[in-house]
Order: structure tokens, then C-alpha cells, then sequence
């Protein structure tokens, strides 16, 4: 670039408490919105692939920590968790 970089920087300390502002000062939320190259690299279709990210949106967060209190408490008194599934067999230990 012919623009001299002390341009970029003062450029960039002049936009540096807009910025801020824009970064830190708020609360973000990013998500994927439903596209066709995102459906088809779910191997879904838009359709259902929009679907898929509704529900997801959709949660009901409270009812989710509400059914997972028995695995919590599971886990609370457990140190080794296995997973198995056809290819797969893990074993870990989730002892702090």
C-alpha cells in the first residue's frame, strides 16, 4: 500500500474509543444463520438445517439443567466415564 503507516495508526487510535465500545461495552450474541453451504456441510437440507438451528435458538435452558441433575450427580461420584459407540470406545478419568 502506498499509505504510510503512521496513517494506520492514527487511524487506529482514533477509532480505538468507538471500538471499545462497539467490542467491550456491549454483549454479543454470534450464531450461524441458516445457509445452504451451512445445510450442506450438515448433510441437511435448508429446510430441516433451519429447523435444526431454531430448535437450537429455542432451548429451554432451565428444563435442560433440570434433567441433567441425576448425571450431575452421577458424575459428582464418579472418576472414570466411558463412552463407547460403534468405532469408538474412550475411557477417561474426570477426578479433579
Amino acid at each position: 500500500s502506498e499509505v504510510p503507516s503512521e496513517i494506520f495508526q492514527m487511524k487506529a487510535e482514533i477509532n480505538k474509543p468507538v471500538q471499545n465500545m462497539i467490542i467491550n461495552d456491549r454483549q454479543w450474541v454470534l450464531l450461524n444463520y441458516p445457509t445452504t453451504g451451512l445445510a450442506q456441510m450438515a448433510k441437511m437440507s435448508l429446510e430441516k438445517f433451519t429447523d435444526f438451528v431454531l430448535d437450537v435458538c429455542n432451548v429451554d435452558y432451565k428444563a435442560m439443567a433440570e434433567a441433567q441433575k441425576p448425571l450431575h450427580a452421577l458424575m459428582e461420584k464418579t472418576d472414570k466415564v466411558r463412552i463407547t459407540a460403534p468405532g469408538t470406545d474412550l475411557t477417561f478419568s474426570i477426578k479433579g
